[in-house]
Formats: structure tokens, sequence, C-alpha cells
């Protein structure tokens, strides 16, 4: 168990230092930003991979990465197992959500999955009837509750359309846990 959690320990490790080269290149080159999520345009599909390593600003990729943090730690320690996998699942059915219901605009950042591992750590008792799943789901209630207010239509500049689709994509997930 040490061994798969330090393995997909550092695949989360990776993936954040990966955001953050990424931010500092799309910084020098603006045009990276046309490949955010543009949502029901053909040109927007290719921002369902790459839209979680372009981030807006320093303060936007700082929050994403803490949340990222966070519950992608508490993911590799339940399961030690399928970072890279269960990521890139969020990632994808975040991504198609946001692409088909997004409003108008470029969607970027790293919220669909950060969303994603919340809901599937936040739901994962429902399905595994494990207790250390129904600990760690009261855990990130308790702390993290007010994660559902992300999903909200409050500002126009926040994909609440990308949090929404994470906490959907999280509960799908959340099925899978413990196998």
């Amino acid at each position: 168990m040490r061994r798969d959690f330090v393995r997909e320990f550092g695949g989360l490790i990776y993936f954040i230092a990966l955001m953050w080269l990424m931010f500092y290149v799309s910084q020098n080159f603006l045009w990276m930003y046309k490949f955010g999520i543009i949502p029901r345009h053909p040109n927007g599909l290719i921002g369902i991979v790459c839209s979680p390593f372009l981030h807006g600003n320093i303060n936007h990729l700082f929050h994403n990465t803490l949340c990222l943090a966070i519950f992608g730690t508490m993911f590799c320690l339940m399961e030690g197992k399928n970072f890279f996998g269960n990521a890139f699942y969020l990632i994808i059915i975040s991504g198609i959500i946001t692409w088909v219901i997004g409003k108008k605009g470029i969607h970027i950042g790293a919220s669909g999955l950060v969303f994603g591992l919340w809901s599937q750590l936040l739901f994962g008792a429902l399905y595994t009837r494990k207790i250390k799943y129904f600990i760690i789901s009261v855990f990130v209630a308790v702390f993290f509750g007010n994660f559902f207010l992300g999903a909200m239509p409050t500002s126009t500049r926040i994909s609440w359309e990308a949090h929404l689709g994470g906490i959907f994509a999280g509960l799908l997930a959340a099925g899978k846990l413990g196998k």
C-alpha cells in the first residue's frame, strides 16, 4: 500500500507541476487560451483535455493547486492506485458537461477535476459502504461542504458549469471506488 501511495502521490505532484509549467508558458504565449473549452463549438472540444492546464491568473492557479493537492492526496491515501486514470475520467466527464451546458466564452482551469475529486470523496461512502469512505465523506462534508455553492451561477467570470460538471463526474466516479 505504501509504495502504491508514493507512486500515485508522485503522479499528483507531476500533474500539479505540469499545471504550473503550462501557466508559465501560457503567460508568454497568450494565444494558448484558445485551447480552453468553447461550449458547443467543434474547436472547443480540444479544451476538454487542455483546459485543466490553463489558468487565467496566479490566484486561479493557486486555488486550484491547493484544492487539487488536498483532494488528490485524500484520493491517493484512500485508493493508493490509478490517480491518472481517475483524473482523466473526471476531466473528460466534467469537460463534456461544460462543453454542452457552458455559457458563451472560453472555460479554463482545473476546477472540473477539483470538484470531481471533492464529489467523489464526498459520495464514496454511498457506493462502498466501507467505514474508511464514511469517515472521509464526513470529513469532506464538514470541512468542504460549502463547495456546493461553487456550482451556483454567482459570477460571469467563474465557470459554475465546470464545477457542476465536476460534481456530476465525481458522483459517477464514486461508484468505482474501492474496486
